[in-house]
């Protein structure tokens, strides 16, 4: 302790402040590690959102083609949608994807494609009624029916 004036300086040992840099030391790295699982969480999330909101756009545009179209034609390995006589869109049934060709454009569709079935079953009829998709979701399998009107 140092006295000056009357008024009480105290004063630290060296040991004292060595125990507040590693103690100091500590929480940094606690902080900074809880920062990493908060970084990789944030990503495992993002990717979730990311995967659902795929799954929902293809459900959408897919939904959106087959309300627009009057009939749905199996032809040279692709399903075509008419709309009034006229073919609109094609859909391509890829190993693991559905793409959509809609003139000069591409859209992939439905990323981790397990199946794709397609009623009438015959190969001979080229009119189909209904397609069913199904897609894995984490440990299940989520299934999609789709008519045309």
């Amino acid at each position: 302790m140092y006295r000056l004036r009357g008024i009480t300086l105290k004063g630290s040992t060296l040991a004292e402040l060595l125990v507040v840099m590693i103690v100091s030391g500590i929480l940094f790295l606690l902080v900074f590690d809880g920062m990493d699982l908060i970084h990789r969480y944030n990503r495992l999330l993002n990717k979730r959102l990311t995967e659902k909101s795929h799954l929902l756009y293809s459900h959408q545009v897919l939904e959106s083609i087959l309300e627009r179209s009057d009939s749905l034609c199996r032809y040279d390995h692709r399903l075509w949608t008419y709309n009034h006589g006229t073919s609109s869109e094609s859909l391509e049934v890829d190993s693991a994807c559905l793409i959509l060709h809609n003139g000069e454009k591409t859209d992939t569709l439905f990323m981790g494609l397990l199946d794709l079935r397609l009623y009438p079953e015959d190969e001979e009829i080229r009119l189909l009624d209904s397609l069913i998709i199904y897609i894995p979701i984490r440990r299940d399998t989520l299934q999609l029916h789709y008519t045309t009107p």
